[in-house]
Formats: C-alpha cells, structure tokens, sequence
C-alpha cells in the first residue's frame, strides 16, 4: 500500500522505459558507428589515390606549361590553382563517402563561388590578380631589376 502512496510502481516504469529507449539509442548508435569506421578505409584509399592524381596531374601540367614561353611564375600560379582545385574535389569525395553529405556540397559550391569571382571580376582582389599576371607577363619586370614605385626605389628579389 505504500508503494501505491509513493508512487514506485510508476517511477518503475518510467526507469524502464528511459532504460529501453537509451538502449534502442545506443543500439542505433553503434550501428551508425559501425557503418562508419567501414567506411573510414575507402576515405584512405580514395585520398591516397587522389594524392598520386594531383601529384602526376601537376607533373604533366608543368612540363605542358613548360613547353611554351610562359613566366615561370604564371606557370607557378596556374599550377597551384590546378593543385588546389583538385585537392578541393578530392576532400569533397571523401566527405560524401564517410556521409557528411552538407559538407561535400559546399566544397563543390566553393568551386562554383571561387569560379564565379574569377569570370566576374567584381572584386578589387580578383582584378588585383588579373593586374599582377598581366605585369608579370611584361618582359620589363623581372627578378633582379629596380624599380622605383611610390617614391621608393628598389630592387626585385621575389615575385610570387
């Protein structure tokens, strides 16, 4: 009877009934876990094979690039846009097969924002770019020449 007072019967089913839904949530847990760390060695492949691509890829690229009569720092310049895109894909990839999915989707979209400011021109930074490409394809400025800019003479010791 003074069970019935205290109300034990009731504190005993709702003990039991957080019980069985924190083991159904852990059940749940492990199986996601589960899936998960299978997944974990398909990621490591597919960096790994990624990083062979990019690495062979910016090979190529190089000795093309090398084989006409572009500035050794624009070829430096597209080299690392090339390397940089490709690590961008490949880290996306990886992310869509471990199942953070959102993820994958805004790096694609990095690309496509990235894209969109470069064929735009709208910012000061990307038409800064544009300018320093354009100066570094002139013949007349190159590592080692002085320059005087502003009102300050100097010598160039690194473009990059």
């Amino acid at each position: 009877m003074i069970d019935k007072i205290l109300g034990v019967e009731a504190v005993s089913s709702e003990v039991q009934a957080t019980v069985s839904s924190t083991a159904e949530l852990l059940g749940q847990l492990w199986d996601k876990l589960v899936l998960f760390s299978a997944r974990i060695p398909v990621a490591l492949v597919v960096l790994f094979i990624s990083w062979l691509v990019i690495k062979r890829y910016r090979k190529i690229l190089k000795v093309m690039l090398s084989r006409g009569k572009m500035d050794p720092i624009l070829i430096n310049l597209v080299l690392s846009g090339a390397v940089a895109a490709g690590w961008i894909v490949s880290i996306s990839l990886v992310f869509s097969i471990l199942g953070f999915n959102s993820i994958a989707i805004a790096l694609s979209g990095s690309l496509g924002l990235i894209a969109l400011g470069l064929a735009s021109s709208a910012n000061n930074v990307v038409s800064d770019l544009y300018g320093g490409i354009s100066l570094i394809a002139e013949s007349s400025i190159r590592v080692g020449r002085r320059i005087r800019a502003a009102g300050v003479e100097g010598r160039i010791i690194d473009m990059n």
